[in-house]
């Protein structure tokens, strides 16, 4: 059976906190909770009276790791494995000056199955509405599962003082997350008040068919992959988003090519693009790029989306990060606008794929909204290109564009290169 891998994780619930502001005073008390990922890299939740929480248990007599989670792994149904430290969080009590210690510990099922405890309701959330629901219930818990899922590699440290609102139960972080970890575990991160972190945000479309047609198309699963192993091999978390958030259509799948075997094998990567986020659900600030995937679906949806123009250009103007795109991902920076009402375009070198290379006979071609190439010249822009089948790469300023999916890889490259230059 497939495995299912399990961050043991410590999480606060709202009746745990009250059995403990009323029983416990003493600092060796300690908390242990846990937080299933299946291999969709799906969160499980279980509901309780406050909302989505996960499942654990608050022990205060002697007993060891393993006793705590086999009691938890019996009353759930869930069966664990050796565990894994992942962190050591302190909580404590303003209203009664107690402390308890918060650990959490990856370990493994041999199940995929929903625990087995029939008397509570279980469900599979992805990882950002997971962390969503949790911060709705504790704000700790959600920041602590977000850091620790986003640097699994890491034993991470903290601590927060836990509060009484109006009958409510608020948290405070009173001290930055650190790594508990030798540095030689983690390569990426240190602590939360001066982090190096480099996101890249590709932008993608929901769009299966070309306009209102039964023509099927898709996002180019070749640029995705070519351009997703470069920034993941570089360090950089990838993240993506498209106009409705969730599965998006898929073109151009190659299974006797390598890089795409890889990635389309590879469950985690296949669900990140099963489960992408909603324009709502994007910090514009946590990204140094963006980039516009091609494919025929980049013609529809994405380059009329007001809220992808707002975060593309966030990023670029407040941020001071990098737009880039791809083959057809280019007609989704011809409607973007800087603050001074000017095209992005207007006055800078770009490429994309031409019009010159379209099959104007097609029934596909027929549906076009606009033509890039013709638009990003009317918007005073110096649209370049090279013949078919060889990559142009074009880079003015902080915009970094390319021709077709034999670009992916060189644009990808020049970002790093670019962000690499302003981190050092």
């Amino acid at each position: 059976m497939k495995k299912v891998i399990f961050l043991v994780s410590l999480i606060l619930t709202y009746n745990s906190i009250l059995s403990q502001s009323q029983n416990v005073d003493k600092p060796n008390t300690s908390t242990i909770n846990i937080i299933v990922l299946n291999d969709n890299g799906d969160i499980l939740l279980k509901k309780a009276t406050i909302g989505w929480i996960t499942i654990g248990a608050f022990y205060e007599k002697r007993q060891t790791i393993n006793e705590v989670i086999d009691s938890i792994s019996n009353r759930y149904g869930v069966s664990i494995t050796k565990p894994n430290l992942k962190g050591i969080f302190t909580y404590k009590f303003s209203f009664n000056n107690s402390l308890i210690v918060r650990q959490i510990y990856v370990a493994k099922s041999t199940t995929n199955d929903l625990p087995t405890n029939k008397n509570i309701e279980f469900r599979w959330a992805p990882k950002d509405e997971a962390v969503e629901k949790l911060k709705n219930t504790i704000p700790s818990q959600g920041e602590m599962i977000a850091q620790i899922l986003d640097y699994p590699q890491v034993v991470w440290g903290g601590s927060f003082l836990i509060k009484r609102k109006n009958e409510k139960m608020i948290s405070e972080q009173t001290e930055d997350f650190y790594p508990i970890s030798a540095p030689s575990a983690y390569s990426i991160s240190a602590r939360l008040d001066n982090p190096i972190q480099n996101s890249v945000l590709f932008i993608v479309s929901n769009a299966h068919f070309y306009g209102n047609t039964k023509l099927t198309t898709g996002n180019s699963f070749s640029e995705i992959v070519n351009a997703y192993d470069v920034f993941k091999n570089a360090g950089f978390t990838v993240d993506f988003v498209s106009p409705e958030g969730g599965a998006v259509p898929l073109a151009y799948i190659n299974t006797s090519d390598e890089m795409s075997k890889k990635y389309l094998y590879d469950s985690a990567f296949m669900n990140a693009l099963k489960s992408t986020k909603k324009p709502s659900e994007i910090d514009a600030s946590k990204y140094k790029a963006v980039q516009y995937i091609g494919g025929g679906s980049a013609m529809f949806g994405v380059p009329e989306n007001k809220n992808i123009q707002k975060i593309t250009m966030d990023i670029y103007e407040k941020y001071n990060g990098i737009i880039s795109s791809v083959c057809h991902g280019t007609a989704g920076i011809v409607h973007l606008k800087t603050n001074d009402g000017k095209y992005l375009v207007d006055g800078k070198r770009v490429s994309g794929y031409p019009d010159d290379y379209e099959n104007k006979e097609k029934e596909y071609f027929k549906t076009f909204p606009f033509l890039i190439k013709k638009t990003i010249e009317e918007r005073g822009g110096d649209f370049r290109f090279s013949e078919r089948g060889k990559f142009t790469l074009e880079v003015d300023g902080r915009l970094v564009t390319g021709q077709n999916y034999q670009s992916s890889k060189p644009v990808s490259l020049k970002i790093i290169e670019l962000i690499n230059s302003k981190n050092n």
